[in-house]
């Protein structure tokens, strides 16, 4: 028998087999993800912070001593701030 089937109040037939467990629950446990987006955002902070900021800073005090008064530690002001940036970078990467 071989009807038309495009009148509106035609259906089509429901192929799922509902019967089976793997049809009512997954093969696996299903978890929610953890997001790191925090962690992403503080990480990109502080490293550029440490490569943006200090480090340059750094090579710029040491670049422009001669511009300084002779008595400014300028030696002790680009230790400090490239052992800063050091510190920050072990932070970053821990």
């Amino acid at each position: 028998d071989f009807t038309d089937n495009s009148s509106s109040d035609s259906t089509l037939p429901d192929f799922t087999d509902n019967s089976s467990p793997d049809s009512t629950r997954p093969p696996f446990k299903v978890t929610e993800s953890v997001s790191y987006r925090g962690r992403w955002k503080v990480h990109g902070i502080l490293a550029f912070t440490a490569w943006g900021v200090l480090v340059p800073t750094a090579i710029s005090v040491s670049l422009l001593r001669n511009l300084y008064p002779s008595n400014f530690p300028w030696l002790r002001v680009h230790f400090a701030l490239n052992g800063l940036a050091c510190i920050i970078m072990i932070v970053v990467f821990a």
